[in-house]
């Protein structure tokens, strides 16, 4: 992400975090993971399973399995949702 754009000599293009208290509970009460939030910023930046799996250096299973939590925790059953629901919360980009 930042770090990468910084070692390879690009300007770091700054990504907003997902609002969060210090418990990791975002603003709308919903309680994430810090790799949740993640996949979650990935998901929002465009990125497909394969290129989340690859960025952190994950399975692409576990890329789906997250996905379907995040599905769960929020009442979504689609990425498009779930991206529209994080936009509408102000959880992400």
């Amino acid at each position: 992400m930042a770090l990468d754009s910084a070692v390879s000599g690009e300007a770091a293009m700054k990504t907003p975090a997902l609002p969060r208290r210090g418990d990791g509970t975002t603003d709308r009460g919903l309680r994430l993971t810090r790799r949740e939030r993640e996949i979650l910023e990935l998901l929002m930046e465009g990125s497909a399973n394969k290129q989340i799996a690859s960025r952190l250096g994950v399975s692409n299973q576990t890329v789906k399995n997250q996905l379907s939590t995040l599905y769960q925790k929020v009442g979504v059953s689609s990425r498009l949702e779930l991206v529209l629901f994080a936009q509408r919360h102000g959880l992400g980009v």
